[in-house]
């Protein structure tokens, strides 16, 4: 989920530019934070900025749009592969965990952020859902997770009610 790594085109002062602006949405919000702010934080004149970005709802579409692609390509990987489906669902916990963990200010940006997005950009937020897996159930989790359920109904169909999960 490294917002830098995951757009494998830019260059290092935009990579720069991508991880300050996230860590400065997500402690003052995306609307407290002015260029001003983000040209600051950069060691750099407010107008270098332009030279990356356009205007600071573009920065914030990139920042979604990118945020994701790499832990999801790496999860549909997983799923993808061959082997024991608990083996691969225990894979996708771990990789999802570490992305979560070492990315906090991307996550937290996301889960914050995402109304301030400018109206043609939020229009692609639930097809970026669908189109990642997130936005519906036919996801790669779903799959193996399905899989285990075939394999394990004796096991896993008397715990659901424990769970609160009722049939």
């Amino acid at each position: 989920m490294n917002i830098a790594a995951a757009q494998p085109d830019a260059r290092p002062r935009e990579a720069e530019l991508l991880s300050v602006a996230t860590r400065l949405f997500r402690e003052r919000g995306y609307h407290a934070t002015s260029m001003q702010d983000l040209a600051e934080a950069l060691g750099m004149n407010r107008g270098s900025l332009y030279h990356y970005i356009r205007s600071k709802e573009e920065l914030l579409a990139r920042l979604f749009e990118g945020a994701l692609a790499e832990t999801l390509g790496e999860l549909e990987r997983i799923a993808d592969r061959e082997g024991p489906a608990r083996e691969r669902l225990r894979d996708m916990v771990r990789v999802y965990v570490m992305a979560v963990t070492a990315n906090l200010d991307a996550v937290a940006l996301y889960l914050r952020e995402w109304r301030a997005l400018p109206p043609p950009h939020l229009a692609r937020v639930p097809q970026h859902l669908d189109d990642t897996g997130m936005g519906d159930h036919d996801n790669a989790g779903t799959k193996v997770s399905a899989e285990i359920l075939k394999a394990d109904e004796d096991t896993v169909f008397p715990l659901l009610p424990a769970m609160g999960v009722e049939m």
